[in-house]
């Protein structure tokens, strides 16, 4: 069961990848002689700054694929891309890749600058290949880097890095900016703490329009994280597995049938920004349960046997934790989900009714089929599935240590969920 629904998921995911990496939206591209074009464009909403742009007339039409030497601008999904030449600071940010080397390292590329705020006063953002952010701003009709530049030393600044090794900070970029924006001397105040970032540097230039009294021709929305609430309900199919000493033949060797039964949550699932929202935390808080008996005789002669009338089972309260990738296919979208889930036993089902037979003589005992039990269960989960507007339909496997504590016996619990979803 698990072997041919892991190969299923594998399959799956790269037949979905493949669609997955088609998002044409309106747009428009102007070329290097300012002619605009408008059609679509190929829309990924990926952190990064696109290297290059696909561009179609309409989805009859195969798409065009242009860099930035080719255009002077792109606009899609309100967001601006404009070609330019710059400076690229090509040190890091992450203490763990620092040097130790105070000068800044630069180099020099044809890039697309994403437009953070157009107007009298612009600023431009460059996240490379590499994760590194960088800041631009327009001075004199040229594209001029905001420095921003760590590096290690030691205290004594002697330059040997034997000893303790501390972070400093060039922060030229509150320099540049302080000089940049002089025409409102309160900014001044602001621009002392201002941190390197997105967040930060577009709250300094809109509070430098509210200074000046002057409209921003165009400031990019802010890449906002969004929660979805929703619940989910279906069926479970549950099967147990034992494995151990032969003190625990009966348990080990009984045929337990599937378990069907109903399953229920309520979810939370938080997109990350950017990507479309592909990747998002999915949490839930779910019920699920199972109750299965089974019947295993030990049989010395026709007149001499024991019968084991095993019956196991639960109601669980679990929360689950998955990340989840979601892929656009058209109106609808396709998804994959891996994570673990964390259970409590709520109501235990754990009962072993033993008869003994010696020729005419029968006696019975009950008792617990496992003598140690565990209340909380570990497990690990994953699944597919897909959805349209508000509604869901999700097939998910999960696996956990089941329900014996005893180091000669170990169980595992195998479920297949089919769950119906629906977002509020």
């Amino acid at each position: 069961m698990k072997k041919r629904f892991l190969g299923i998921c594998a399959f799956l995911l790269l037949v979905l990848f493949g669609y997955s990496q088609q998002n044409y939206l309106p747009g428009f591209i102007v070329k290097l002689k300012g002619d605009t074009l408008r059609g679509l464009i190929n829309y990924q909403n990926t952190e990064k700054n696109p290297l290059n742009v696909y561009f179609r007339v309409d989805m009859n039409h195969a798409p065009d694929i242009f860099s930035p030497q080719e255009l002077q601008s792109f606009a899609v999904a309100d967001e601006i891309y404009i070609t330019a030449t710059v400076s690229i600071n090509e040190g890091f940010y992450t203490t763990r890749d620092l040097g130790t080397s105070s000068q800044v390292s630069l180099g020099t590329g044809t890039v697309f600058l994403q437009t953070l705020v157009k107007g009298n006063k612009s600023l431009y953002y460059l996240e490379d290949s590499k994760g590194r952010e960088q800041f631009y701003i327009e001075l004199d009709n040229r594209f001029e880097l905001l420095i921003y530049h760590k590096y290690l030393k030691n205290p004594d600044n002697s330059g040997d890095i034997a000893g303790a090794k501390k972070i400093t900070e060039d922060k030229r970029y509150i320099g540049q900016l302080s000089y940049y924006l002089k025409d409102c001397p309160d900014m001044q105040s602001e621009l002392r703490n201002l941190k390197y970032s997105k967040q930060s540097m577009v709250k300094l230039f809109r509070e430098y329009f509210n200074c000046i009294h002057a409209n921003m021709e165009y400031q990019k929305k802010s890449d906002e994280t969004k929660a979805e609430f929703g619940a989910v309900a279906g069926m479970s199919l549950t099967g147990l597995e034992f494995d151990g000493s032969s003190s625990f033949n009966a348990i080990i060797h009984a045929d337990f049938p599937l378990s069907s039964d109903v399953a229920f949550g309520v979810f939370l699932n938080k997109k990350l920004s950017r990507n479309l929202g592909r990747l998002s935390l999915y949490n839930e808080l779910f019920f699920s349960a199972y109750n299965t008996d089974a019947v295993y005789t030990e049989t010395a002669s026709a007149s001499q046997y024991t019968t084991n009338h095993i019956s196991l089972g639960g109601s669980f309260i679990k929360l689950n934790n998955m990340l989840q990738y979601r892929f656009p296919v058209g109106g609808m979208y396709l998804m994959m989900r891996a994570g673990i889930s964390n259970g409590w036993n709520m109501h235990e089902i754990n009962e072993n009714k033993i008869t003994h037979v010696f020729y005419t003589t029968q006696t019975s005992v009950t008792g617990p089929a496992i003598e140690a039990t565990r209340k909380y269960i570990f497990g690990i989960l994953g699944g597919i599935g897909g959805g349209y507007k508000r509604f869901s339909l999700d097939i998910r496997y999960e696996q956990n240590a089941g329900m014996s504590e005893m180091l000669a016996l170990g169980s595992k619990v195998r479920t297949i969920y089919f769950l119906v979803g629906y977002r509020f």
